[in-house]
């Protein structure tokens, strides 16, 4: 059985696979080659598991955020970015759930759309989405 950790990155990995969008994926630790058309770069923060409970060997509450930054060739109006960036926030509503293994992670508020930055000729729109599992 992989550990919790895994289980909760394949769970959030679950949650990307399904995107509505077409862009290819930059997984973490995979070479990627970037495409003129644009992608998502994939990121994930977590903290430090919190015990909620006396007894030690029990189920910690653990959170984190998966950081989807829509990668974009520089033209045209960044409205257009934006709305391509709140698809993916709208794809991971709050409340929904995604699921791996023995684990559940839940999105515990609403994702948000970072404001952009202009990179290497890119540019970078960052969603943040913000998940809890108690595992």
């Amino acid at each position: 059985m992989p550990t919790i950790e895994t289980q909760i990155w394949l769970a959030l990995k679950s949650g990307i696979d399904t995107l509505p969008l077409s862009y290819q994926i930059a997984w973490p630790a995979k070479t990627f080659a970037a495409v003129t058309s644009g992608y998502i770069r994939v990121g994930h923060v977590s903290a430090a598991p919190n015990p909620e409970l006396i007894a030690t060997g029990k189920k910690h509450t653990r959170r984190g955020f998966l950081m989807l930054t829509l990668v974009m060739p520089i033209h045209g109006d960044t409205s257009v970015f934006i709305d391509q960036a709140g698809q993916i926030a709208e794809h991971f509503k709050e409340g929904s759930t995604v699921h791996y293994g023995s684990v559940c992670v839940t999105i515990t508020s609403a994702p948000h759309v970072v404001d952009g930055y202009e990179d290497g000729g890119y540019w970078n729109v960052p969603v943040r989405i913000p998940w809890r599992t108690f595992a």
